[in-house]
């Protein structure tokens, strides 16, 4: 890995709180002190702003990235998302400058900068630490990167004045980082990457370290800051909640590679791979294995004691691996053809909302079935109900390749 200075950062020192990429100084010029920030939402996407091709990355014998294919459009909320190690993070710090790469090129705004430093990439960064000086001021946080580049005041007192206002942080401006909240402390990094002017905003994992109803508030403020500035954004999470309510696109990583990249209601309902079909949906979908009888009408999959029929194109005695969202089971209703009896072992009411969880088979695996209305008050542990689903709703993969049918 190449050795970043605190100088790449716009900072002095080694402990650089976040990522000031462009230390050229700027022209001072009454048109630029009169620019805003917040700029009209984008309506259309424009042209890339930020792409990777081919780009490998291994430490040691250990390969992190192994072909990575990613592209931003301007104005686009793009998130990347996946568990610990699938190499999101890594990309993410690609993009900046951060890791080298090992194959590959790294495009922002059309230029290539696989091998730039950060400070000539231009972009700003949000850490999942809020990396603050506790020292300064909030005001002056916000204004640190601007007075590194040497901006002039009067130009760094109009954007701290506007990303203030934006975020709600004008009663704070004059406290130190150690009288905040977690939530505002994450609004004044997020604040002082906006401060700047970038090809690209990028969030490491900035709401970690909230806890859950301050992440799903701050989250909010995120995607409504982003519409209203129309920035291009870059966001890695492994939380797929965040994802899903957060991006224009999706990127699904696993293993190093892209799984899977698309509008999160394409990939939600049309999971390209069985470990999306995992990873994506809450609660988790449900994955029954079986095999394959081809019938007059289509087919039927005898799975984990339930019987699924499917109009996928499948073979006869193929292997196959169904997939069941809990939201898409319901009792079944009066003259359709069911998947079988559902043995009840736990209810859990959730208010407007309960999670059913049972058995079809003993020696199978847990069902999750999401109810709520006269059906959820109608179940209770320890007794079966007889499931149903819309044969349109079942999801299927060969089991073989993990890939799905009909795709």
């Amino acid at each position: 890995m190449r050795a970043i200075s605190g100088r790449a950062f716009g900072c002095v020192g080694l402990d650089a709180p976040m990522l000031d990429a462009h230390l050229a100084p700027v022209v001072s010029s009454a048109a630029a002190v009169q620019t805003p920030l917040t700029v009209p939402p984008i309506k259309a996407l424009g042209g890339e702003r930020c792409a990777l091709t081919g780009v490998t990355k291994s430490y040691g014998a250990t390969p992190i990235l192994k072909g990575v294919d990613f592209d931003v459009r301007e104005g686009e909320f793009a998130v990347l998302v996946g568990p610990s190690g699938c190499g999101k993070s890594t990309t993410l710090r690609a993009i900046a400058g951060l890791e080298s790469v090992d194959a590959g090129v790294v495009r922002i705004a059309g230029r290539d900068v696989t091998h730039a430093p950060p400070q000539e990439r231009d972009i700003a960064m949000v850490f999942q630490s809020y990396a603050l000086y506790p020292h300064l001021s909030v005001r002056d946080n916000l204004a640190f990167g601007l007075r590194m580049r040497k901006t002039p005041e009067r130009e760094i007192a109009v954007r701290v004045d506007e990303v203030s206002k934006m975020l709600g942080l004008d009663p704070y401006l004059d406290r130190k980082p150690k009288a905040l909240s977690g939530g505002q402390r994450q609004r004044v990094a997020m604040g002082r990457a906006l401060a700047r002017r970038a090809q690209a905003y990028l969030y490491d994992e900035p709401l970690s370290n909230l806890d859950a109803a301050l992440r799903s508030s701050v989250r909010v403020e995120i995607r409504k800051l982003h519409d209203r500035i129309g920035a291009t954004s870059i966001y890695v999470t492994h939380d797929q909640v965040e994802a899903m309510t957060l991006a224009d696109r999706l990127w699904v990583f696993n293993g190093g590679v892209v799984e899977q990249s698309g509008a999160p209601s394409d990939v939600y309902e049309r999971p390209r791979t069985l470990f999306v079909a995992r990873f994506v949906g809450s609660p988790a979908m449900n994955l029954l294995t079986g095999r394959a009888r081809t019938t007059g009408d289509g087919a039927v999959v005898e799975a984990e004691g339930l019987t699924v029929h499917t109009n996928a194109p499948v073979r006869d005695g193929q292997e196959v691996v169904v997939g069941l969202r809990p939201q898409d089971l319901r009792p079944a209703r009066d003259g359709e053809r069911s998947l079988g009896k559902l043995h009840v072992d736990l209810v859990e009411r959730l208010g407007s909302e309960a999670l059913v969880h049972g058995w079809a088979r003993a020696s199978g695996v847990t069902i999750t079935m999401r109810l709520d209305g006269d059906a959820m008050r109608r179940v209770h542990a320890s007794e079966c109900i007889v499931a149903g689903i819309d044969a349109s709703a079942v999801h299927l993969f060969d089991a073989a390749s993990g890939l799905r049918l009909g795709a």
